[in-house]
């Protein structure tokens, strides 16, 4: 059986070989008395803004302060009256013209793996910024570090949150809740062999509307289709990520942490529970490493439900 610890080794290892890196160019801009205007190249089906509002990041992250004004376009064209124009990752294999003095930055909220899939020699030293989640970003004054965002966790306010917790489910039966859009082959965190060893020992309902995971995760997919679910009738949730990178911890941990569903994640991503641990609220969670094996989560799963101290732990 390989780790958790190993397979992060073995993807960081790869990503270490062929990551994805570009070369800033020379381009400054020294005139800050204006506003500026912020432009992104957002695809259709990627939803920028809402995925932003989980991290610590906004227009005043390029901007050093001064006020500026973002706006969004479905090409991949930069627009003439922007001063920075912002790509997303799936570059396209030749640069466009770019604008006198325009600044041209690299976003991304996914693992380094996403990255590796195109050729980016061409591109290289046409970028002034990166925007990323890594931590590192922090060390070059021209790449800005899209961090987590302290969490305020406003749902606090029950005296006994497992009583609570009572009145969302059906008893304190261990349910587990999983959405999950992607279960192809290369989704380097196993993600989809750990929730069925799991599912050995507990409920556990997935919806999703990829074809692929539902015919892989058929054996427990949810009622109605799999496609709809709250997170209020589940005591936990799958927060699976689909890489084991240094950093990447998406939207499916935060989602959890800012409802007010009472429901706890249980974490698989970053490179190590240190990942988690420097950004995460204290005793928010429930780490897939801190356990040997699927059956031994799943008997500490159990024990929290069962347990109105343990359950309550994971609430303050």
């Amino acid at each position: 059986m390989v780790t958790v610890a190993q397979l992060a080794a073995q993807e960081n290892a790869i990503l270490h070989k062929s990551s994805f890196h570009v070369t800033r160019g020379s381009i400054s801009y020294e005139d800050k008395t204006v506003a500026k205007k912020i432009v992104y190249y957002k695809e259709r089906h990627f939803q920028l803004v809402p995925m932003l509002n989980y991290f610590n990041f906004n227009s005043r992250s390029l901007c050093g302060g001064y006020k500026c004004t973002v706006e969004y376009v479905s090409n991949g064209t930069p627009t003439e009256d922007a001063d920075m124009f912002v790509f997303k990752h799936g570059l396209k294999r030749t640069p466009p013209k770019r604008p006198k003095d325009q600044l041209w930055a690299f976003q991304t909220v996914e693992c380094q793996r996403a990255s590796n899939s195109f050729n980016t020699k061409a591109w290289d030293g046409l970028f002034n910024y990166s925007i990323t989640p890594s931590r590192l970003s922090v060390s070059n004054q021209h790449d800005v570090c899209m961090s987590t965002r302290p969490v305020r966790r406003d749902h606090l306010l029950k005296e006994n949150y497992y009583e609570a917790k009572l009145g969302m489910t059906n008893g304190s039966e261990v349910n587990v809740l999983w959405f999950v859009s992607n279960c192809r082959p290369w989704v380097g965190s196993r993600r989809i062999e750990h929730a069925l060893n799991l599912s050995q020992y507990v409920d556990i309902k997935v919806y999703t509307r990829a074809e692929r995971c539902r015919t892989e995760l058929k054996s427990i997919l949810g009622p109605n289709g799999g496609t709809k679910a709250s997170y209020n009738g589940y005591w936990f949730y799958l927060a699976f990520e689909n890489s084991l990178c240094r950093d990447y911890i998406t939207e499916k941990f935060w989602k959890i942490i800012t409802s007010d569903s009472l429901t706890i994640p249980v974490v698989l991503g970053g490179y190590s529970m240190e990942d988690y641990e420097i950004v995460a609220p204290p005793k928010s969670y429930i780490d897939v490493r801190n356990f040997t094996s699927a059956k031994h989560l799943a008997e500490h799963l159990k024990y929290v439900t069962e347990n109105e101290h343990a359950f309550n732990y994971y609430q303050r």
